[in-house]
């Protein structure tokens, strides 16, 4: 069975102790650090600095890695599926990187399923699998390959879903930033709880976690 790396993600790399609350050296200033993790950062040496720098990458490296590999073990289940577990890795690791904002793989899977049955029904499920920019009056934004529509979905939750709350909050309640629905459907957050425990239950009885 493979260790779940990413529940907690600063606890499975290893640096809260250091310094909390800086999940990367490229997303958060260390100016943005109490002060008495500024002093423990500033007692360390050059070098360790960069060992600190490379167990922080490696540990990134392993936690995108299981995210892509559960992704890829339940997109089994849609064989027709053009979705792939690095592209869902991919997208995530830029949104955390330039955002800081965490997407759990159980929601974006949940999405795919609910929206275009992971990339094999719709308007534009190849390369749209989320329906970003799909609306009943029409279609407003086009992508020209499904990695481009991930990552436009991945960007669109950092950005607007999750700019000023949780996972769980949204999860209550759909909305982005300016109290707009994702999707039309009334029990919408219903569904998505509902099918991100099935993907919790499903990836763990087949020791995927």
């Amino acid at each position: 069975m493979k260790k779940q790396l990413y529940p907690t993600l600063l606890a499975a790399i290893g640096c809260t102790a250091i310094v909390s609350g800086i999940p990367t050296w490229n997303t958060v200033s260390l100016s943005s650090a109490k002060p008495t993790e500024r002093m423990a950062k500033d007692r360390m040496y050059p070098h360790q600095h960069e060992a600190l720098r490379k167990s922080i990458e490696g540990g990134l490296c392993a936690i995108f890695e299981e995210y892509a590999h559960k992704a890829d073990v339940y997109l089994k289940r849609f064989p027709e599926s053009p979705m792939k577990g690095d592209m869902l890795a991919t997208a995530a690791r830029e949104v955390y990187r330039q955002y800081g904002k965490w997407i759990p793989v159980e929601l974006a899977l949940s999405q795919a399923q609910l929206e275009s049955a992971c990339g094999t029904r719709g308007k534009s499920p190849a390369f749209n699998p989320y329906n970003v920019g799909e609306g009943d009056s029409g279609t407003r934004l086009h992508f020209t390959s499904t990695e481009a529509g991930i990552r436009a979905y991945y960007e669109l939750m950092a950005k607007d879903y999750l700019r000023e709350k949780g996972v769980n909050l949204l999860l209550k309640n759909f909305v982005n930033n300016r109290n707009k629905r994702y999707a039309t459907c009334t029990d919408y957050e219903l569904k998505l709880r509902r099918q991100m425990r099935f993907i919790k239950s499903y990836l763990h009885n087949i020791n995927a976690v």
